[in-house]
């Protein structure tokens, strides 16, 4: 492979971080755990590649329902950990930019990110 070939490959049209994590283990592992969540001192949540693969094309397909046109901003605003990897990767896969920002951000640091993006 050269160079150009490397570069068409890598290129950022061609990355989809949601087929890349979910999709291709869900074919392989649907039943192993992707994701543990220590949210306490011993509780822990844990979801296997199918479970977590459902909830992203779900949450894709309610994204896809508002008909947003295709790479819109969409800034994302949650203080639990799940919620924020969950709305990122359905955003991805809605084909929309997704911007996540910390939950304690205030109204002018968001109108900032939001216009800077």
């Amino acid at each position: 492979m050269n160079i150009n070939e490397l570069h068409h490959r890598s290129s950022i049209q061609n990355l989809n971080i949601t087929d890349y994590c979910l999709r291709k283990n869900v074919q392989k592992h649907p039943g192993k755990v992707a994701l543990i969540l220590v949210e306490a001192v011993g509780v822990q949540q844990e979801w296997t590649y199918a479970a977590l693969f459902q909830a992203v094309c779900q949450l894709t397909a309610g994204l896809k329902s508002l008909n947003l046109p295709k790479s819109s901003v969409v800034t994302i605003r949650t203080s639990r950990v799940l919620d924020l990897l969950l709305l990122f990767l359905s955003s991805i896969a809605a084909d929309l930019a997704p911007i996540p920002t910390l939950f304690s951000r205030t109204q002018e640091e968001l109108e900032m990110i939001i216009k800077d993006s």
